[in-house]
């Protein structure tokens, strides 16, 4: 297989990966549960749902902080 078509399969399985891990879970779970994730494809997919769940771990952060901060006394 070509660089240029390995470097595609990966782009096109990180996007759907990523895509499908944000509106579509389920069906994330189904298709790579029993893949072959040596696979250029697979291995962009699980890829891109790692960056997902990264991002929603960092929103979670982020919104906690603000939780902190909103809840800690004012000094005058």
């Amino acid at each position: 297989m070509e660089d240029k078509e390995f470097e595609q399969r990966i782009s096109d399985g990180y996007n759907n990966g990523y895509l499908l891990s944000r509106f579509e879970p389920t069906l994330y779970k189904q298709l790579t549960n029993n893949c072959d994730k040596e696979q250029p494809y697979f291995k962009g997919m699980i890829e891109g749902h790692r960056v997902h769940e990264q991002e929603i771990f960092l929103k979670g952060l982020q919104h906690s902080k603000q939780m902190q901060e909103q809840s800690k006394p004012r000094m005058k």
